[in-house]
Order: structure tokens, then C-alpha cells, then sequence
């Protein structure tokens, strides 16, 4: 199969003469994530081991690999090409390319999964995406024992598309194609949005910003619901967030949303709030460090004993929930008083 990457597209090109003629053409990363997608639903859950297709029965294997037009163009070919080595026994060419398909997804699936869960932050730089990414694709071993992608690896050429020279790739495999795929996800122009997985559905997904780790707002809300049970500052911050835009429904509801008095309350509002959040978080950080070293503490018997013996127990208190809404209170009246 002969590939090229062009303007944020993956072409699939026939070549004839030094000229390339697109047999079929789409975004780039798009068959990476379809890739991933299909196999990840195969799991039986995001916490248990990937996808094991030597575990699938041959019938049920088949099926599976079907299902996903990519890699099933691959199994057929590879059917295909081992006809012609066994030209009397079809069985025995579909037994061999199944092992080898299968073995293929284990490989490329495992990769993708350890690549797209490495979400890259807000400070990141490529050369920090590419350290964690890339190099899980690739096969060339340094000394330090860090691997490195090389696109000489592959058979390529220079030709002619649209009046324009193309450096196309003759891939040979699933693994190969993909492998370039995702390459270019990372280092094609910045049109092309990053991907990650989302923490809540376990769905490849293109991130919008550097810093969008969910594929929708309903499955942020979701997480962020599901989170913010388990931390006791949740119900205060909360409480108090909906009290206070409340307040600011019902001053609208009296004036327009262009009278001066609405206006200084939705900026005190939008500022207490932002505020109020990271306020939230920090007490919720600082909540869960204390319980984790709280929970270690007393599960090491001699320091347990010894804090015992000596009536030296560690402190672990942190801030009430009381303390917590008090403050959060105590910075809505500030606020209000120096807009009057």
C-alpha cells in the first residue's frame, strides 16, 4: 500500500510513471482512532488487561478483525499473499494470516493504548510528546535504550501529485501504517488536533485545546461528579456556588442584563467563583495527601507502634468543611464591599 501526507490528509495513492493518483483520502489520525476505538470496546473493562485476540476463538477472532475495514483489508491480503504459498490449502493460509493479524493487533493496540494515555499537558513542548509518544512506535534501539522512528525505515519515494512532490511511503504492514499515522498526528500542522483517551469512556478522541482531557462536557461532567462525591468540600463549594448565582438570577430577573447594578454583581460573582474553585481544589489536594499519608502511617506497624509509645502521633488534621464554608462566605462579603 503506497501513502502520503498532504494538507492535514492521509492519501492512499496509486503511483505510475513518478505520479500519484489518490485512491482515497482522510484526515489524518482518523483510521488510528477508529483503530483504537473498535479494539478498546472489546475490553472487558478499562481496568483489566487490553484486548488478547489469542484468547478469541478462530470463528470469533474472524469476526472481530472483520468489523474494522483497516485491518481487515490487511487480513485478506494477508490471506491473499499466502495463497500463493499455499495454493492447495486456503485453511491453512487463513490459519497462518489469523496468527499473524492477531499477533499485529496485539502489537499495535498495546502501543496505541500506552501512547494516547500519555495525555500531554498545558507546558508541554513536542520534543517532551514526541519522548512520550513516538517512541513507542518505533523499532531502531539506541545505546542509552531508547528507540527511535526513522521514516528512512520504510521504502519511499519522491512524486508528482497535483503539481506538487510528495514523499510517499510503501507500508507493508497494519503496524507500519498506523505507525505513520500517528506520527503525523504529532507532527503535521497545527490543524491537526492532538488526541488523548478520556479518563471517563476510554475513547480516543481529538483534543481541542492541549488541555481538554474529556471528549464531550457530558463526560466531564460525569468525572467530575463521580470525583467530587468523594472530597467533603464538594457539598459546601457547591452549596454556596449555587446560593450566590441565585442571587445574581434574581437581581436579573428585576433589571436588564445591562443595568450597572447586575453587571458589578456578575463580575463579583464571575471573580468569587473562579476563586471559590481553586480554593476547592487546593483543600480537596491537600485532603487527599493527608489521608494517603495518614493511611501509610498506620498501616507501618513499628512507626505506628512507636508514635504509640511515645503519645507522638503525627498531625493529620486539615481544614473542616465548617472552616472551608466560613472562608469561601467570608470572600463573597469582601468582595461585595469593595464594589460598593
Amino acid at each position: 500500500m503506497n501513502i502520503t501526507f498532504c494538507d492535514g490528509m492521509l492519501l492512499q495513492v496509486a503511483l505510475h510513471d513518478n505520479k500519484a493518483t489518490v485512491i482515497s483520502k482522510q484526515e489524518i489520525g482518523t483510521e488510528t482512532i477508529d483503530f483504537y476505538n473498535y479494539f478498546a470496546k472489546y475490553r472487558l473493562s478499562p481496568k483489566e488487561q487490553l484486548l488478547t485476540l489469542s484468547n478469541c476463538p478462530d470463528k470469533e477472532a474472524i469476526e472481530i478483525i472483520s468489523g474494522q475495514p483497516l485491518v481487515n483489508q490487511f487480513f485478506l491480503d494477508c490471506i491473499n499473499s499466502r495463497t500463493a504459498i499455499y495454493p492447495q490449502s486456503k485453511q491453512s493460509a487463513t490459519e497462518e494470516a489469523l496468527t499473524y493479524t492477531r499477533n499485529l493487533v496485539q502489537y499495535a493496540f498495546s502501543d496505541l493504548d500506552a501512547a494516547f494515555s500519555e495525555r500531554p499537558g498545558t507546558d508541554d513542548t513536542s520534543t517532551q510528546r514526541f519522548d512520550k509518544t513516538v517512541y513507542l512506535f518505533t523499532h531502531e534501539e539506541l545505546e542509552d535504550g531508547q528507540t527511535v522512528f526513522k521514516p528512512n525505515q520504510f521504502t519511499t519515494s519522491f512524486v508528482l501529485l497535483d503539481n506538487k512532490i510528495v514523499l510517499v511511503y510503501t507500508v507493508k504492514s497494519l503496524y507500519e501504517y498506523l505507525a505513520l499515522d500517528f506520527y503525523h498526528i504529532y507532527f503535521s500542522s497545527d490543524s491537526v488536533k492532538q488526541v488523548a483517551v478520556c479518563p471517563c469512556c476510554k475513547r480516543a478522541f481529538r483534543m481541542s485545546q492541549r488541555n481538554n482531557l474529556y471528549c464531550s462536557k457530558s463526560c466531564k461532567d460525569k468525572h467530575i461528579k463521580a470525583n467530587n462525591k468523594k472530597s467533603p468540600y464538594y457539598s459546601k463549594y457547591r452549596y454556596l456556588q449555587q446560593y450566590h448565582n441565585r442571587q445574581l438570577n434574581e437581581l436579573r430577573s428585576q433589571m436588564t442584563d445591562s443595568s450597572p447594578q447586575v453587571q458589578k454583581l456578575q463580575g463579583i460573582y464571575d471573580t468569587w467563583n473562579e476563586w471559590a474553585h481553586s480554593e476547592y481544589e487546593q483543600a480537596t489536594k491537600t485532603y487527599n495527601l493527608i489521608q494517603q499519608e495518614k493511611f501509610k502511617f498506620f498501616i507501618n506497624v513499628n512507626a505506628y507502634r512507636q508514635a504509640q509509645a511515645n503519645n507522638s502521633f503525627p498531625d493529620f488534621e486539615t481544614e473542616s468543611t465548617e472552616e472551608f464554608g466560613e472562608r469561601l462566605k467570608a470572600k463573597w462579603q469582601e468582595l461585595k464591599r469593595g464594589a460598593k
